[in-house]
């Protein structure tokens, strides 16, 4: 994509629904429909309008995303911070952002948070002062792929279900992704065992091998009980579960960028599942539909 001949798109052209009729006033859902290219600034379009950027904010799309969005932050001196499902960014008050996406013709929804509400669960679920004041991030795992695909369909719906059912969700979906959050930084300050350290990096770069917990284990010279038991402290999850997700997510991004077109059996068996249907199996689990329905949504995304 040449940047040169990606207009700029003001977001308020592209709105087709806002949560307005919600009645809850510390979360707002923005529904666009983009053209497959554009680039916005946000932090023009908030000069140019009496409601500047105040509260904290994430991007999503429904299901399986198609395209490629490219967010720069002038004011942190960062450029071309790629975002996918796996690497969601939430935006802070008054940080000035622009950006790009490329082939991602569809829906789109901002998610808009007050900064009461995500204070106010950043210190239910003990979340530390000061994190939120600059970028984060987390990923869309099943549990909020559920959640915010109900609050756009709300959003779409009039809010017709009134301000609870507004409410409850738009807390759940602040809650799940700040205990990500919560959960990431924890990992991050926390003493990490040598041995554990280069077990989560191995797990991460021969994601393909058969890995063994007694293996992983006994280079990190701890017994096995012991490896598993100071794993899971540190990650939040088993070695097993650990390596699933990391093969999962490369899958799923080898299915998003499939510029050799592989075949779902080739990608499952790169990634180090057994087959195609031990691929399937666990896929569908993560993340509520099949290998073949996600690159179909990708090929003919709604909207």
């Amino acid at each position: 994509m040449a940047r040169e001949l990606c207009p700029y798109v003001d977001h308020h052209e592209l709105v087709i629904h806002k949560s307005d009729r919600s009645g809850f006033k510390d979360a707002e859902i923005v529904v666009y429909d983009l053209p497959p290219f554009g680039r916005f600034d946000f932090d023009r379009e908030a000069r140019d309008s009496a409601h500047p950027f105040n509260s904290y904010s994430f991007g999503y799309r429904p299901r399986a995303e198609k395209g490629i969005t490219r967010l720069t932050f002038p004011s942190l001196g960062m450029e071309d911070c790629v975002v996918s499902r796996d690497n969601v960014l939430l935006i802070p008050p008054q940080l000035r952002l622009k950006g790009e996406w490329a082939n991602a013709a569809g829906k789109t929804a901002r998610f808009i948070f007050s900064p009461a509400l995500i204070q106010a669960v950043a210190n239910k679920i003990g979340l530390q002062p000061g994190i939120l004041s600059s970028l984060v991030t987390f990923y869309i795992d099943q549990r909020l792929e559920c959640l915010c695909r109900l609050l756009m369909e709300e959003t779409e719906n009039d809010c017709r279900q009134g301000p609870l059912y507004f409410e409850s969700l738009a807390q759940a979906i602040a809650a799940s992704m700040l205990i990500q959050v919560r959960n990431r930084e924890n990992v991050k300050h926390q003493y990490v065992p040598e041995g554990i350290r280069k077990a989560i990096q191995q797990l991460e770069n021969d994601y393909e091998e058969a890995l063994s917990v007694s293996e992983l284990a006994e280079r990190a010279h701890l017994s096995r009980y012991h490896f598993a038991r100071t794993f899971r402290k540190v990650t939040g999850y088993t070695p097993h579960d650990y390596l699933l997700r990391v093969r999962l997510s490369r899958a799923r991004t080898l299915m998003t960028h499939n510029e050799q077109g592989k075949s779902i059996a080739e990608i499952a068996i790169s990634c180090g599942f057994f087959d195609q249907a031990h691929f399937t199996g666990h896929f569908h689990r993560a993340f509520g539909i099949t290998p073949t329905t996600f690159i179909r949504q990708q090929e003919h995304p709604r909207g």
